[in-house]
């Protein structure tokens, strides 16, 4: 059963964890200083077989709002309400 997560905000470094795309999909962050220069945050979104790829400010591909940026996150716990 996947996790239910709540937005907490844009992508920090300082949080960590767990992350989601600003459209609410769960992401696995795979490393935060390996990737390419420009994009050096690599991780799975929903378990997906490719990886993807984030600035160090967690957008996607660019540097515009896109709704796959990366999003601070945390588990909402069945019947804590949110």
């Amino acid at each position: 059963m996947a996790k239910k997560l709540k937005i907490l905000g844009p992508y920090t470094p300082d949080h960590k964890g767990p992350f989601c795309t600003r459209d609410g999909q769960s992401v696995r962050i795979i490393t935060r200083s390996a990737g390419g220069h420009a994009f050096p945050i690599v991780g799975i979104i929903n378990d997906d077989d490719t990886p993807d790829c984030w600035t160090l400010e967690g957008h996607f591909l660019s540097h515009s709002e896109d709704t796959l940026d990366l999003m601070n996150a945390r588990e909402v716990i069945p019947g804590e309400g949110e």
